[in-house]
């Protein structure tokens, strides 16, 4: 079913790293840091953050691959 719907192993990487960045990218904006002052608002961003990594450890190690891999997915030149 990988094939099927992504194409091989290396659409389903690509569509993992995605959905990952956009989960990560809406709880940010979910902070609603217009409203609050820079020092609050940096306190919720950082909280955000560790909650996050602290909650969803496979986000650590997909970075940790997309980094050692320098970005790349599998397949890329």
């Amino acid at each position: 079913m990988i094939y099927y719907y992504f194409g091989g192993n290396e659409g389903l990487y690509r569509k993992v790293i995605e959905k990952t960045h956009v989960d990560t990218q809406q709880g940010e904006l979910a902070l609603d840091q217009v409203l609050t002052n820079p020092q609050e608002a940096k306190k919720k961003l950082i909280s955000f953050t560790f909650n996050y990594h602290k909650n969803y450890f496979s986000f650590i190690r997909l970075v940790i691959i997309v980094n050692i891999h320098r970005g790349m997915c599998l397949g890329d030149k």
